[in-house]
Formats: C-alpha cells, sequence, structure tokens
C-alpha cells in the first residue's frame, strides 16, 4: 500500500497509539468479521486500520458526532479510497452519534477533541447533533459486526 498520511487533532495521538498497539481486536478478528462498527470514531484511525486489515466485501461503520472530526473521517477515508476499492468494501460515514433513541441529541464540546461527550440537554458549549440507535447501526452494517466502542455519556454530578 505505500505510506499512509492521516489527518489528526493536534491532541489526538492517543487515538492513533490504540491502533498502533492493537488494543481493540486482532488483526484475526477484523479479518474475519463481516463488518466493523466503529463508535466513537474521531478522526477515523481505527475505521483506516479495520479497512486495512478487513476482508474483502466487508462493511465499515464509523459514527462520530462532532462535525470537524467527521470531516477529518471523511478525508482519512477517501485517502485510502483505491484500496476500499479494490477490496470492494462498504464504506459508510454516520455523522451523528449513538444514543438510546433516535432524533436530536446534545453534543457538549470540550477543549480536548478526545472529550466530548453527548446527552439529552444542552450543557455548556454544544451542538445538535443526530442520534442513532444501536439497532439502527447494526442494520446499516449489515453483517456479523465486531464493534470498537469510545464513547463518553455526560457526568450524573451536578
Amino acid at each position: 500500500m505505500g505510506p499512509l498520511s492521516l489527518h489528526v487533532f493536534s491532541d489526538g495521538f492517543g487515538s492513533i497509539e490504540e491502533n498502533i498497539f492493537s488494543i481493540y481486536f486482532t488483526d484475526g478478528e477484523i479479518r474475519d468479521a463481516g463488518a466493523v462498527i466503529d463508535l466513537g470514531a474521531h478522526h477515523c484511525s481505527f475505521s483506516v486500520y479495520a479497512a486495512l486489515k478487513s476482508s474483502p466485501g466487508s462493511a465499515i461503520v464509523a459514527v462520530e458526532p462532532n462535525p470537524l472530526a467527521a470531516e477529518l473521517c471523511a478525508e482519512n477515508l477517501s485517502s485510502i479510497r483505491r484500496l476500499i476499492k479494490r477490496k470492494r468494501l462498504r464504506v459508510k460515514i454516520l455523522r451523528g452519534a449513538v444514543w438510546r433513541s433516535e432524533g436530536d441529541i446534545y453534543l457538549e464540546l470540550s477543549w480536548w477533541s478526545e472529550a466530548h461527550t453527548v446527552g439529552d440537554r444542552p450543557r455548556g458549549r454544544w451542538l445538535r447533533v443526530k442520534a442513532f440507535t444501536l439497532d439502527e447501526i447494526l442494520k446499516e452494517a449489515g453483517g456479523d459486526a465486531i464493534v470498537k466502542m469510545d464513547t463518553r455519556a455526560p457526568s450524573t454530578r451536578r
């Protein structure tokens, strides 16, 4: 494949590090899965890794509520579009968050790009984002899926 260039947030090295050390799944688990779901995709470093390791015809579904991160995600997946096409991967970015019900929820923005939270009430600096249920996301994946989940819910402290 050759050199790979990823666009990341300046404070987002931790999410790349997770993939370097394979803390989520083994290469074999990714290869054997019919679909990989990346909840809290951030800039999609895990989705890119999953695309590299997955079997032809697999699905990759990245779910990211932060619009800026979702743009980086799209750029990073676009950088491997020839591989995606060659392996006939079904790749989808869902711009929103996983939640208990569909509709709109609130993304509370943090100074750290990996620490945004979602909730059903606006708090702090926030954006309204689309909510997807896990059932919807699984249906989008359309196969036996493994799920990488790197998400945060709001604190119950007031």
